[in-house]
């Protein structure tokens, strides 16, 4: 055996088990405009002279170390769940990966078998992000012997307690936004059908999974898979098209939970539409909102378009990402007079 790396597949996991992913990268401003550039996500507060880098950047480069160094035989991303940011990234911090291995099923073909981590994203300070995913792992042999099949429980949504509004700086101003509408505006049960469209290039399909070190994975090279976008750039376009009618938005607060049920292609136009779940508040001056994203291929969402076929379990083949997720915005005291 050479000195080469090998990928770890399905037989090679146990329930249980930590692993301290290999690599650590220091957060410039480079990535920072790098992900603005790619994503288009205009919030102000990750685009100004602040330093701040955006919770969806940091969760991708936890993500590309987990996939180098613990999860190589990954055929397909499933999910993540329970995202939480614990507390701001600035330039200059330095960022690396620990995951332990939470749950373990076999695939019914016995060629694959999905695999649960829960990620720990670390400055020298600490926990700044946390999240659990699940992966298709490749098996080595279809009759090998891997893990006992055991599945994790999952939150449904995350504790309003677990979402952290510390560190957030300066509110937005509306005159800077462009936007009008506090927490208080978004009620449960509308939907925001998000104007804008992007189109997406397989050059930015490339440079992404290449800036985040993703170019070399498995499941992203062309031949194996055909080409598509990694899940966190489709998850950072859907969540940059959802600006629009949210301008006022501080900051992702959670995630409950993501899936990439269908792959971005290059060339698909994307376009988006966000459904309001509920809304809490958290202080006199910043309240969360509960939003429901979805990013669709192709077609511009309609309100007689339902992203679920109808008995809830399957999605059409125009949605590429289901984003269940906690919006920060201010209250509309504290937007007065701003």
């Amino acid at each position: 055996m050479g000195k080469e790396r090998n990928l770890r597949v399905y037989e090679d996991f146990q329930v249980g088990s930590r692993v301290e992913c290999p690599g650590a990268r220091q957060l410039t401003e480079s990535d920072r405009a790098t992900w603005v550039g790619l994503v288009g996500d205009p919030i102000t507060r990750f685009a100004d002279g602040s330093k701040r880098v955006h919770p969806l950047l940091v969760y991708n480069l936890a993500h590309a170390m987990v996939m180098q160094g613990v999860l190589s035989a990954v055929k397909e991303e499933l999910g993540v769940s329970g995202l939480i940011t614990h507390r701001p990234v600035d330039v200059g911090s330095t960022i690396h990966a620990t995951c332990r291995v939470i749950g373990a099923r076999e695939d019914p073909t016995k060629d694959t078998g999905v695999i649960w981590v829960r990620v720990a994203a670390r400055d020298p300070r600490g926990v700044v992000l946390s999240y659990v995913a699940w992966f298709r792992v490749a098996k080595r042999h279809k009759q090998g012997q891997g893990p006992r099949d055991t599945l994790p429980t999952l939150q449904d949504k995350l504790a309003v307690r677990d979402i952290h509004t510390g560190g957030l700086g300066e509110l937005p101003k509306p005159h800077e936004t462009g936007g009008k509408y506090a927490f208080e505006d978004y009620v449960a049960g509308e939907t925001i059908f998000h104007e804008p469209a992007t189109h997406i290039e397989g050059t930015e399909i490339r440079m992404f999974a290449r800036w985040f070190r993703l170019d070399r994975a498995v499941h992203h090279l062309p031949e194996v898979q055909g080409f598509r976008a990694p899940g966190g750039q489709a998850v950072g376009l859907a969540y940059a098209l959802a600006h629009d009618g949210i301008q006022n938005r501080i900051g992702l607060g959670g995630v409950n939970a993501w899936r990439t049920p269908n792959p971005v292609k290059p060339g698909d136009t994307l376009r988006a539409m966000s459904q309001v779940v509920g809304a809490e508040a958290l202080n006199p001056t910043i309240g969360a909102v509960r939003l429901r994203t979805f990013l669709f291929r192709g077609r511009v969402p309609m309100a007689d378009d339902p992203p679920l076929i109808t008995n809830g379990k399957r999605y059409y083949d125009h949605i590429a990402v289901d984003m269940d997720y906690w919006e920060l915005l201010p209250t509309q005291n504290a937007l007065a007079g701003r």
